[in-house]
């Protein structure tokens, strides 16, 4: 039910989008490159259909409803579960033993690494060279350059990839 609001909730972001972008193109030809033949009414559905399908492309993804997409490199991604479950899943969707794992606790990604707190044990997952480092203890995890103070909770941390300017702009 909440995939269905979110897609009619897409289906009227992108018009809006569609209608303030054609508007802007066509002004920029009409006005200052003084092209009078583009029609607003043949930009709008171009500009329509772009940016559903950026919608759907693996930059924009944010998933339907009560799911969510973080993409953490071109192979993996972060699936969130109602803000409160987040895995960590492969983009050719094969089953990967060695490197999935699931996370409620806090995390934060930075320089292609992933880093996990979860119930006093810290991971780290090294996105380049696909390597998991599971339950370290605090030193270990900060020897790792781990911070503790830029963990964050899933519903931060998809926040803070989809900001909200970013997801009305695009």
């Amino acid at each position: 039910m909440f995939a269905l609001f979110h897609l009619i909730f897409e289906f009227i972001r992108i018009s809006i989008l569609s209608t303030i972008y054609a508007g802007i193109l066509w002004l920029v030809f009409s006005k200052v490159f003084k092209y009078s033949k583009l029609k607003i009414y043949y930009i709008f559905p171009i500009l329509f259909i772009s940016l559903f399908i950026w919608r759907f492309s693996h930059w924009r993804n944010n998933a339907f409803g009560d799911n969510g997409y973080v993409p953490i490199s071109e192979k993996y991604y972060l699936h969130d579960i109602d803000g409160v479950v987040v895995s960590l899943e492969n983009r050719d969707h094969k089953i990967d033993t060695k490197n999935s794992f699931t996370i409620t606790g806090k995390l934060y990604c930075e320089n292609n690494f992933l880093y996990v707190s979860d119930r006093d044990k810290y991971h780290i997952f090294d996105i380049k060279n696909e390597n998991i480092y599971k339950n370290l203890t605090t030193k270990e995890f900060e020897s790792r350059n781990g911070n503790v103070n830029k963990l964050m909770s899933i519903g931060e941390f998809h926040s803070d990839h989809w900001n909200t300017l970013l997801i009305l702009l695009l």
